[in-house]
């Protein structure tokens, strides 16, 4: 009987026409597995259905759903189902489908389930040797999103090895405080922004082991490098591994994340694996039909629940793909799903609205039909998306409902940290306006006092973590400070009991802790912070009016100044998403009367909000700051501002230069006719505004300009994603070289950097400075630096380079212009871009020998750039006789270029020597006429001499005996005698049969060798106009024909 059940569960995972129809029959299965006490292999086999459609599709809004999983978890826990057995088992069923892919360019870096498991097991057997000596290991993760840090996480919750992934947009003070909390032994870093603040408090690492991840620049305390990490692994640790797995304790600390606290600290959430398993399990009863054929397009943090849990540990639950995209930015996505093609987008509310945007722009409104309407988002997105969901924010129901009509699911929810991420989650086919939702299978829920969401389930944390774990359930449910109401099993925010705010791009951001540094101005008494689903912070001021009174009466007193002040202390304090970016005076207090103000008097936010709203909505009209003088406007975005710890009112521009009141800093910044003047740099703008948004988010148009770098700093305006600019473009004709000094510190940096490989924009922006110098000093170093990036893996920052150096052709000095121009850009630029740069150089030089300056190595003068030249070749040559003496000397220079890129290119052989007679044979200067004669002899000379001779003796590969050319080579009787002689000499002592044979088929060299015996036949043709013609025909030994006629 045993044997028999045994049977039944390993056919239910091979075999999908044994499934029960009916949901009882499994829940009986799941009942019997739970009595009989199973092995834990044959829980595992049975656990492994769970993911499949069919099985989660029995259960979708079952009466037995609750059994079901309550069942399911029961077997969880009892069979130690955990991440390794997980991934253990999907590589198995999916050894070769995709489980990862990585976008660079137009390039998919594809890793299936099997390698992607292989590389698991040796990051976890090199981890594993790592911290060997260390007591309580504890794994930090301190890193942007990459392949190999969700591979370093993947290992340690498979291998029982505690990890803590750190936010990489923390601040330095919290992430030293999660450092020291959280008790991390050994910290793998990656990214440019994380390591620069690690190089900032060496101090804080002198007993943490620190691993460098690929493509991370250099830090400065000891560290170790990824290859030689990965070196520490044995391929004899497949059994210790084995056993790793089975170690595992499903209630023990798997993982801490951290997440933004109230006041001041952030607080450490841990996790077990039961919280991590139990939630994919209930997560696929609520999306049933999410399966292995599915693509996930993944910008989310994976140190965040929604990146981590449901996108990168639900993709291969579900046996599913996981795609890194390139960057969060909204171009770039758009990209991305042209190339990876997903079905499922999991994303921030602001991305849902851009979308949203674009889709009922003209471009897509002007569309005939709702029909073409779907085709063309359809198109837009890839072609295959089906399923979205909008986390951590407010959406407008009208943007659920465009994209339900348009065939996209997208769905939305409410969640928090502590609950692995989802809570709620709106239904397919069923959306209920504002509503966030019904429970997620799994979960219990009920409205406490005062309406508070209180709830409870396997897949919520028990502790939070600290000297003594704190518990965070009361009175046996977890309080989420947040107030709903419900309404036929359908879930409403009202209010948040927390102080906790989230930003529009899903950032925590805590009002009160920003509030309490306002304690220590005695010229305020009460402030408030609005942010909450915002894309900025602002606050409302209201002063304390005895203080006022008192300064009123000194000279030059200005409120509006000394509150900028105030603000600018404050903001530098805070990381730049919890900047203040402008306040607003307000003329009452808040109060309990007006409803403001709870008996403790803390705040009632969305009164407030209410109340206060004529204050609120003009500093959230626009997401930029218009500065004007006569006609002209300057607009300055709030992001920027915010960033740069720069109050708007604090600014002032006069037309000439944009300011900073009381601070030493300055920026030119003027309009002219079709130009405006911003620092160093003229850019072509016949608006009469100026939008900086355009000009900061591409890095090529600001690079170098050091004085608009400096007054906004560098770290304000680099954006962490490229996008490309509309119509604002530097001036080239006006591009002014600098002629200052460029300190040694910039210098000494760069080559520091040239030395470590590490390329990032601050370093371009280095390269930058010394490369738009007058003067030649330290140039190489800066062009070096450039083109090491050109043959980089850096896809976004290759396009930058390649603008930088195309810059250069207007340097001062001619010579460094022509050399290092064309021979570092030839291998990276179009033909078209190639030849107008070599035109330019050309015609504006009074060296008529200035191209053979230049070095065009053979291994970086590609094709098109041969065909380029051919085609400037033909325009010159069809407009031969309106050419000046100097387009002359050009003509001369691209006639001896084509002819040495013929001899080394054999391929090109003919196209060179097609275009050199036809210039033979034209109306050009005598000259010319001699030259192009004699570079057909050394093209002909040259491809010849490649060809090699003839060989004069083979062996027959039959019968192993020698043979010539007379035993090859046939006659047909109507050759007549007297030619006969002179058509063997031609094709046995000449490269006639060879060259004839190369240029007329696909490039074959044939030589004696390669021919049968009696394989070529001459036959006589005819004979007219004094000519006599015969054809030659050739077989060789591989049963290949040619023919030519002679």
């Amino acid at each position: 009987m045993q044997k028999e059940f045994n049977t039944l569960i390993n056919s239910l995972t091979s075999n999908e026409t044994v499934f029960p129809k009916k949901p009882k029959d499994l829940l009986n299965i799941s009942k019997r597995l739970l009595t009989e006490k199973s092995s834990d292999e044959l829980i595992h086999t049975f656990l492994e259905i769970c993911h499949f459609p069919q099985v989660n599709t029995l259960f979708y809004q079952s009466k037995l759903q609750t059994e079901w999983l309550n069942n399911i978890f029961s077997l969880i826990k009892n069979s130690k189902y955990h991440t390794g057995i997980l991934l253990q088992q999907r590589a198995k069923r999916y050894t070769n489908y995709t489980l990862f892919q990585t976008i660079n360019g137009n390039k998919v870096n594809k890793i299936s389930y099997q390698e992607a498991w292989n590389k698991i097991k040796t990051i976890g057997s090199s981890i594993i040797k790592l911290i060997e000596k260390s007591d309580q290991p504890v794994i930090g993760l301190y890193t942007p999103n990459s392949l190999e840090s969700a591979l370093v996480d993947l290992a340690c919750l498979s291998f029982n090895i505690k990890i803590v992934p750190i936010p990489a947009n923390t601040s330095k003070e919290h992430f030293k405080y999660i450092v020291k909390h959280a008790g991390i032994t050994h910290l793998f870093v990656g990214g440019i922004e994380q390591s620069n603040l690690i190089s900032t408090i060496p101090n804080e690492f002198s007993t943490i082991i620190t691993i460098l991840l690929p493509k991370t620049p250099s830090i400065n305390i000891d560290h170790i490098l990824w290859k030689d990490f990965i070196k520490k692994f044995s391929e004899n640790d497949d059994v210790y591994l084995t056993n790793r797995i089975q170690m595992t304790e499903m209630n023990d600390d798997a993982t801490i994340m951290y997440t933004s606290g109230t006041t001041a600290n952030p607080k450490g959430i841990i996790f077990t694996q039961t919280n991590i398993i139990t939630k994919r399990f209930a997560r696929a009863l609520a999306l049933p039909d999410i399966n292995s054929k599915d693509t996930f397009l993944c910008y989310l943090p994976l140190y965040h629940t929604f990146g981590r849990y449901l996108e990168m540990i639900g993709a291969i639950f579900w046996g599913a793909t996981y795609t890194f995209a390139e960057s969060p930015s909204f171009k770039s996505l758009l990209i991305n799903m042209q190339i990876a093609k997903p079905s499922i987008l999991i994303s921030i509310p602001k991305r849902w609205l851009q979308l949203y945007e674009l889709f009922t722009s003209d471009t897509f409104v002007n569309s005939s039909n709702e029909n073409e309407t779907t085709l063309l988002i359809k198109e837009t997105t890839g072609g295959k998306l089906r399923l979205g969901l909008s986390a951590a924010g407010y959406l407008d129901p009208d943007i659920f409902k465009f994209f339900h009509k348009n065939n996209i699911q997208l769905l939305s929810g409410y969640g928090m940290t502590e609950a692995t991420g989802g809570i709620t989650m709106t239904l397919k086919n069923d959306y209920v306006k504002d509503s966030v939702g019904v429970p997620l299978p799994g979960i219990e829920l009920k409205l406490g006092k005062d309406n508070e969401l209180l709830l409870r389930g396997p897949y919520v944390t028990s502790y939070y973590h600290g000297e003594n774990k704190t518990p965070v359930f009361f009175e046996g449910w977890f309080h989420t400070g947040d107030i709903f109401k419900e309404k036929n099993n359908q879930y409403f925010i009202i209010d948040r009991k927390k102080e906790i705010y989230k930003n529009s791009r899903g950032l925590t951001i805590s009002p009160q802790k920003i509030e309490n540094l306002f304690q220590d101005f005695d010229a305020v008494k009460s402030v408030f912070l609005i942010g909450d689903g915002k894309s900025y912070n602002t606050v409302l001021l209201y002063p304390d009016k005895e203080w006022v009174k008192n300064l009123e009466h000194e000279k030059d007193f200005n409120l509006q100044e000394y509150y900028s002040s105030l603000l600018q202390s404050v903001n530098s304090f805070l990381s730049p998403y919890e900047r203040i970016v402008n306040f607003a005076i307000i003329d009452r207090d808040f109060s309990a009367e007006q409803g403001e103000l709870t008996p403790k008097k803390t705040f009632k936010r969305k009164t407030i909000l209410l109340n206060f709203s004529e204050y609120i909505s003009p500093m959230y009209e626009k997401d930029y700051n218009s500065f004007f003088c006569k006609t002209n406007e300057v607009r300055i975005p709030k992001w920027l501002l915010r960033k740069s710890g720069i109050l708007a009112n604090d600014l002032k521009w006069n037309g000439k230069k944009l300011s900073i009141r009381k601070v030493k800093k300055s920026l030119e910044l003027n309009f002219n006719k079709s130009t405006v003047k911003i620092g160093d740099y003229t850019y072509k703008n016949s608006n009469i505004f100026l939008d900086l948004n355009k000009l900061v988010i591409s890095p090529e148009l600001w690079l170098g300009n050091q004085q608009f770098v400096k007054f906004f700093n560098f770290s304000a305006i680099t954006p962490k994603h490229f996008e490309q600019p509309s119509e604002l473009v530097i001036e080239l004709p006006e591009f002014k070289f600098q002629s200052r000094e460029v300190d040694k510190q910039t210098i000494d940096d760069l080559k520091h950097s040239l030395r470590e490989k590490v390329f990032d924009l601050k370093n371009i922006h280095n390269s930058a400075i010394i490369l738009y110098n007058e003067y030649d000093y330290n140039l190489l170093t800066a062009i070096n630096y450039l083109s090491k990036i050109l043959v980089s893996e850096k896809y976004n920052l290759i396009e930058i380079a390649i603008t930088l150096l195309t810059r250069l052709r207007f340097h001062p000095s001619f010579k460094t212009r022509v050399k290092k121009t064309v021979e570092v850009l030839t291998p990276n630029i179009n033909g078209e871009l190639f030849i107008e740069l070599l035109s330019e150089i050309y015609l504006t030089s009074d060296d008529p020998k200035i191209l053979k300056d230049i070095t065009l190595d053979e291994r970086v003068f590609k094709e098109e750039h041969f065909k380029c030249i051919l085609d400037k070749l033909e325009l010159l040559r069809h407009e031969i006789s309106a050419v000046s003496p100097q387009q002359l000397s050009f003509i001369e220079a691209l006639l001896n270029t084509i002819t040495d890129y013929g001899i080394k290119h054999p391929t090109d052989f003919r196209w060179a020597r097609s275009e050199l007679i036809k210039w033979n044979l034209s109306l050009a200067p005598d000259n010319i006429i001699s030259l192009t004669s004699t570079a057909i002899d050394n093209l002909v000379s040259g491809f010849r001499k490649w060809l090699g001779p003839n060989h004069y003796i083979a062996i027959d590969q039959e019968s192993g005996e020698e043979y010539s050319w007379k035993e090859t080579i046939v006659f047909d009787p109507n050759v007549d005698d007297q030619y006969k002689e002179l058509l063997f000499d031609a094709i046995s002592k000449t490269q006639l049969l060879k060259e004839a044979i190369f240029l007329l088929s696909k490039r074959h060299i044939v030589q004696l060798d390669d021919i049968q015996l009696r394989g070529v036949w001459v036959m006589f043709l005819g004979q007219n106009h004094g000519k006599i013609v015969f054809r030659v025909t050739t077989q060789t030994r591989d049963h290949n024909n040619y023919n030519f006629v002679i």
